[in-house]
This record gives structure tokens, C-alpha cells and sequence, in this order.
């Protein structure tokens, strides 16, 4: 509140106080832009440089827009294939990949063991898996999908999702939770799937009927795929933050926004 030391006219005074009020906006906009950087700093920090590093963060997303990412089979036979093209909607480039039954590409499998999906999952907050898939063609009614990661505490592979032909692009998410894994005992390690997330050195997608698991050791380590006629195509895949991560991050720039206003 402005306090005057000497009487003075109320013209002097209205005067003045708009010049403290002008004063005092001045600072708060001071204020409010270091507070702006300051917090945009906080969430370039949180996120942002992790997007720097190679290795497994919250930001690690294959879109598919020039190249097939590192996704492999290994070997030989013929590698994923990155394409120009409509996915779903709003995308234009997408990864495809098939397997015909026979020889190398006898069985639906791709994994990636590059620096972008390995390494600690757990202290980067990563909780979950989720992309876009359609089955362009298969020769079985439903085909059950599933995740699974290679590293110290074993080989472990997630509960299926079915997909048909019919349902076009379709949404799928897997959560890391120990409850949606099973170990494949042949693959040794600890049997502790947190062990395992804490230095991912395989991630995997693949096509398996049934429970029963056949473990390779090559390519650091992956399971292998039901043999079929498949071609499947994938966009967006993505490492999904812990709710507690998001809900920080949205806050943050809930807090910006409503500053800014």
C-alpha cells in the first residue's frame, strides 16, 4: 500500500500510485519470467536431456519417419522395413514386418538391443509399453502379442493381446508390472523381473500361441517366435512414464500456463 509522507493532492497521489503500481507490475513481471525459466528449466531437466543420453527414457519413441529404428531379427532373412505411408491416423511412416513359415523369416519375432531400449528401466520411470499395430495378413484367426526383455535377472515375456485382420490399427499397452510377466526359466538369470528391468539388454515383440517358450542366447538373448503367415506393422512405439512421472510433468506446465495468464 502506498503511504504518503506529506499531504498531497489526490491527482498527486492517483499519479503516483500508478507509477508504484507500474513499478510493482514491472517486478512481478520480472518475477514471473525468471519464475517461468526456472520452471521451464526444472522440466527440461526432468525430461528433456534424458532425451540426450543413450539409454532407455520416458521420451523414447520409434515413429518410423525415415528409418526401421534398429528394429532386427538378426541373421539372416529379411529385416524389418521402414515405410512412406498412412498409419493410423496422422502418421506417415510406419515399420512392417512378416514371417512366411518357412526358412529365416519362418517365425514373427523383431527386438532391438540398441542404446534407446536398453539399460535401467526402473530409474527411468518407464512403466509401461504402448504402439500402434495393424495385421495386414495372417493365416490364423488371432494372433497373441507379446513384450519381453533380456537382462540380469533372466528373460522374462508378457501375458498376450489378440489381434485379428478385422480390427485394423488398434492401440495396445503393457504394463511392466511383475504380475503381466512369466520367466522363461531357460534363460537363467534370477527369476526377479525388476533385476531384469534394471539393465534391459534385449526388448522384444513377438507372436507366440500358448505358454510354452524356446530361448535363444544370440542377439543378447530372445525367445522365439509361433511359425505362421503374418505381416504385421507397427508405428509410435513407445516407453510409457510412471503415473507419478506424467502427473509432475503436466502439473509443471499446468503451473506455466496459469502464470502465464
Amino acid at each position: 500500500m502506498y503511504r504518503a509522507r506529506c499531504p498531497i493532492s489526490a491527482f498527486s497521489f492517483l499519479k503516483r500510485g500508478h507509477g508504484a503500481m507500474a513499478f510493482r507490475g514491472r517486478q512481478a513481471n520480472s518475477q514471473h519470467l525468471m519464475k517461468s525459466k526456472s520452471l521451464l528449466l526444472l522440466l527440461y531437466l526432468s525430461v528433456g536431456m534424458s532425451c540426450g543420453h543413450a539409454a532407455i527414457n520416458v521420451s523414447s519413441t520409434d515413429s518410423f519417419s525415415a528409418t526401421n529404428e534398429g528394429w532386427t531379427i538378426g541373421g539372416a532373412g529379411v529385416q524389418p522395413t521402414q515405410n512412406l505411408g498412412a498409419s493410423y491416423p496422422g502418421q506417415t511412416g510406419y515399420l512392417s514386418h512378416f514371417s512366411d513359415e518357412t526358412g529365416s523369416n519362418s517365425k514373427w519375432l523383431m527386438f532391438n538391443n540398441q542404446p534407446d531400449w536398453t539399460g535401467d528401466y526402473n530409474s527411468a520411470g518407464v512403466t509401461g509399453i504402448r504402439f500402434w499395430v495393424n495385421a495386414d495378413e495372417s493365416n490364423q484367426s488371432s494372433l497373441d502379442l507379446r513384450v519381453g526383455f533380456n537382462g540380469p535377472g533372466g528373460f522374462f515375456i508378457s501375458d498376450s493381446q489378440a489381434l485379428t485382420v478385422a480390427d485394423g490399427w488398434v492401440e495396445m499397452f503393457y504394463s511392466l508390472d511383475v504380475g503381466n510377466f512369466t520367466h522363461v526359466t531357460a534363460s537363467g538369470g534370477s527369476g526377479d523381473l525388476a533385476t531384469t528391468l534394471s539393465g534391459v539388454s534385449n526388448f522384444q515383440i513377438v507372436e507366440i500361441t500358448g505358454n510354452t517358450f524356446s530361448f535363444s542366447s544370440n542377439m543378447n538373448g530372445f525367445v522365439r517366435g509361433d511359425a505362421s503367415v503374418t505381416v504385421l506393422q507397427f508405428d509410435d512405439i513407445s516407453a510409457v512414464p510412471e503415473p507419478s512421472s506424467f502427473l509432475f510433468l503436466a502439473c509443471g506446465f499446468g503451473c506455466l500456463i496459469f502464470r502465464r495468464r
